[in-house]
């Protein structure tokens, strides 16, 4: 806000000089009665401390001397042109501030964007890894779904249990060595699929996801893979398929010498008592399992 301020001229000369100041009469103003007044200008000033930052404290400001002849006009036109200068100096102290500020709104602006954007950034990175992580788990599961197929088509194709063949112990080590690599591989599937958030979380780890992020995914964690139960139970009959077949297979390797293949009746013919009755527990129970798995298949 402008106020109107009243400068004092004698005052302003005796900033000047060292001495007080006086208009003395002229053949033009000796003419004029009456006491001698101090002349009043009034300029607009700005409140508190302005003019002073301008370089305007009342000071004076040298200019050259006015063509006028007359002290009063002197006077008059050496105060009007001072004040025109502080307030050309005044308005140049309020632009330059002025300006400075909106530069620092711009920037402080630019700062906000930036900061806005960073956020936006880190999560779109994120959301990628998550998504790599995801991908990377379920070819993980593939993978192992893909191995036991095939350890089960070699199973079928090895024919474990047929003895047409066998005349030497050293024979059933082979078919064996099948039946545990169908075992570890249905194993190995069986604890992905238990165990799916955890391979998610480990895969999530590897590629340096953020705790938090981690524990986030992990709370809205949901299988990918239908009919999961039924695929874990799968497992639980093919485990119990290889077991039975070991068993079998172990149970011959311990008695050899006590059994021989009819190829007559195209099977096995034990001699111990009780043999043929343990031998079938292995049968039956890879039977069960076998029907078990037809009726899951259906589902």
């Amino acid at each position: 806000m402008l106020r109107p301020v009243m400068i004092d001229l004698p005052a302003m000369c005796a900033q000047r000089t060292s001495t007080p100041c006086r208009f003395k009469p002229t053949s033009e103003t000796a003419a004029r009665p009456g006491p001698e007044k101090s002349a009043r200008i009034i300029y607009p000033q700005l409140r508190d401390t302005t003019l002073a930052r301008a370089g305007c404290s009342g000071s004076p400001i040298t200019r050259a001397p006015a063509t006028l002849t007359t002290p009063q006009s002197q006077a008059r036109n050496g105060l009007h042109r001072s004040g025109i200068l502080c307030l050309l100096g005044v308005l140049a102290c309020l632009s330059m501030p002025a300006c400075k500020q909106s530069s620092d709104a711009g920037d402080a602006a630019k700062r906000r964007l930036k900061s806005a954007q960073k956020p936006l950034a880190r999560a779109k990175a994120e959301n990628e890894l998550v998504q790599q992580a995801a991908t990377r788990y379920r070819q993980r599961i593939q993978k192992a779904a893909n191995e036991h197929l095939a350890d089960a088509k070699r199973l079928q194709e090895a024919k474990v249990l047929d003895m047409a063949e066998v005349t030497q112990r050293e024979q059933l080590e082979p078919k064996r060595a099948v039946v545990r690599e169908f075992l570890a591989s249905n194993a190995a599937l069986k604890s992905l699929l238990v165990s799916e958030e955890a391979a998610f979380k480990e895969e999530l780890v590897k590629l340096n996801v953020p705790p938090e992020r981690i524990q986030s995914e992990l709370s809205a964690f949901q299988s990918p893979f239908r009919g999961k139960a039924t695929n874990i139970r799968m497992r639980e009959t093919d485990q119990q398929i290889g077991d039975s077949l070991l068993g079998a297979l172990d149970f011959m390797d311990g008695i050899w010498g006590q059994w021989n293949y009819n190829k007559d009746y195209s099977r096995v013919q034990f001699s111990p008592p009780g043999a043929l009755a343990k031998y079938n527990e292995f049968m039956e129970a890879i039977e069960a399992a076998t029907k078990e798995q037809n009726v899951l298949q259906g589902q």
